[in-house]
């Protein structure tokens, strides 16, 4: 497997193919119209950070979208983080779009996307992270540092859907602190 990052405008052809891979994707779980109106390329798509994972013939696998966010002007999914943007800290990373092929789920390929949109947001020197998740997803995004704030205000998707910030000073220190014991 490899893994591709670039920023939207730099590779508009793996762009068109990444959103055929989401709406192909999410079809599955939220039904055509949805996936097609949340999922298609959009405004923030061009300034994004894109992280791909692909397989033979850059067949796609995996993909997820990286937008650090630097004022609430430029924030992200307000239909879904709205109620929250009083209470972020910018310069923010927002962790979107994540988009797995259904034969390759369980098998390390969101921790790899994950691993390198948290490694982008770190040297982009964004102050949060945040993400909408589904329910399930609490105890897992938990184990690495998220804490739940509440629930998404989209009511697009069906589902039990919610919100989880990661306070990126926090890690750095916890990172740092576990660093130091280790020497």
């Amino acid at each position: 497997m490899d893994i591709i990052v670039f920023k939207g405008a730099e590779n508009r052809s793996l762009l068109e193919k990444i959103e055929q891979h989401r709406i192909q994707v999410w079809r599955d779980i939220v039904g055509a119209d949805v996936a097609h109106t949340r999922f298609s390329i959009d405004s923030f798509d061009l300034t994004s950070w894109h992280v791909v994972v692909c397989g033979a013939n850059i067949e796609i696998i995996g993909s997820a979208r990286l937008i650090i966010a630097s004022s609430p002007h430029n924030t992200p999914d307000l239909c879904s983080f709205g109620p929250y943007v009083p209470s972020i800290v910018y310069p923010a990373a927002f962790l979107n779009r994540l988009a797995v092929h259904a034969q390759h789920r369980h098998k390390g390929v969101t921790k790899l996307l994950n691993n390198k949109r948290h490694e982008i947001a770190f040297a982009q020197n964004a102050q949060e992270m945040w993400v909408e998740a589904r329910a399930d997803r609490k105890p897992s995004l938990a184990q690495i540092g998220y804490e739940c704030v509440g629930t998404s205000a989209d009511e697009s998707v069906v589902g039990d859907w919610l919100i989880f910030r990661m306070r990126i000073k926090e890690v750095r220190q916890t990172r740092e602190l576990a660093a130091t014991v280790k020497t």
